[in-house]
């Protein structure tokens, strides 16, 4: 391996990471599209989608000065991964890749999806660990609605997507990766900020008794959850202070190191996260980290447009955008208060 204080010989072998190293120091996780999805989005901003372009976006944001300050870790494809292999990487960059395969409908439960992707797990798990990651990541999704006589999510939604999510973080842990579960509800719907985080305290409750049944310990898994927020049809937007209230409220059902807690902007316009991050470090400490895509990247697309002369002027908005989410919530926040039996909410989903 070369020596370098900047650089690193491509991602280290996958071991023994602890959870809380992927928001170290209240850093985030750049989550970045699997490669199909990456040319369509390169195309939208008028740019080729070909393999050249794409390695040069990956260049673009890899090689940013100063991107390790910001953040612990990337999420890459499985093929970028490889590419990578070998190559210099920012030191102290931590680099996973998902491993679930997408949603698909439930039948009989309509607008409800379930996560795929058990199907050879174990062998593609220790492919990424071979290929340098050190965790890997699965999304399970759940909306919120109070119509057409029932609500959602569904307890069979739920039961279904927490089983395999544990399933998932004990094959993880065999390959020797860090689980990383990512708690998606998305925001349609007409539910307050307060519904909203009903639903994540019990959806985080029903987890981590899918996981604990399975053997997984809540000090070996990583946790990223959306804030709890009102639906898009909610009649009333909630301020920053009510989001981080309600937000947690809902955390009380979160066993796990807190420093092994992230965020997910989603589908959150960055400056309205931003406040919301800025509010709920205001509450919890060790500051949580953050996981953010498209909000980040799809200005820095706009400004580089696949042209090399361009490149410092969008690795700036690159790291202006981080150097915000990872500064603010300054501060002497509350410390994490623990979590017992009597303080879960919202376990009326079971």
């Amino acid at each position: 391996m070369r020596e370098s204080t900047h650089r690193g010989d491509g991602p280290g072998p996958g071991s023994a990471t602890a959870p809380a190293a992927l928001f170290a120091d209240a850093r985030g996780i750049l989550l970045l599209d699997q490669e199909r999805e990456l040319s369509r989005r390169l195309r939208r901003h008028g740019i080729p989608g070909k393999p050249s372009l794409r390695d040069g976006y990956h260049e673009l944001l890899l090689g940013a000065e100063g991107l390790c300050e910001h953040v612990a870790a990337v999420q890459l494809s499985v093929e970028q991964l490889d590419r990578l292999a070998g190559r210099d990487t920012p030191a102290g960059l931590l680099f996973g890749a998902r491993a679930d395969r997408g949603v698909q409908p439930l039948r009989g439960h309509s607008g409800e999806s379930v996560t795929r992707g058990l199907e050879n797990l174990g062998p593609r798990l220790e492919h990424l660990a071979s290929a340098g990651a050190s965790y890997a990541s699965w999304r399970g999704v759940f909306v919120i609605s109070e119509g057409r006589g029932r609500a959602t999510p569904s307890p069979t939604v739920v039961g279904v997507n927490t089983a395999t999510m544990a399933r998932f973080a004990r094959a993880c842990l065999g390959a020797g990766l860090v689980p990383l579960l990512i708690v998606d509800v998305l925001t349609d719907g007409h539910h307050d900020v307060w519904r909203c985080a009903e639903v994540i305290g019990s959806l985080l409750g029903d987890l981590f008794d899918a996981i604990a049944a399975h053997d997984v310990g809540a000090s070996q898994v990583a946790l990223v959850t959306c804030v709890a927020i009102e639906g898009a049809g909610g009649a009333t937007r909630a301020e920053p202070s009510e989001v981080a209230a309600a937000t947690a409220t809902a955390l009380r059902n979160v066993p796990v190191d807190p420093g092994a807690v992230g965020f997910l902007c989603g589908s959150v316009p960055f400056k309205r996260f931003a406040r919301n991050l800025d509010a709920l470090r205001a509450l919890r400490s060790p500051r949580p980290g953050f996981a953010i895509g498209r909000a980040l990247t799809d200005p820095v697309l706009a400004q580089w447009r696949g042209d090399r002369g361009r490149e410092a002027s969008a690795r700036t908005v690159l790291l202006d955008r981080l150097r915000t989410l990872h500064a603010v919530g300054g501060g002497d926040p509350a410390p994490w208060p623990g979590t017992t039996a009597d303080d879960r909410v919202g376990r009326s989903l079971r």
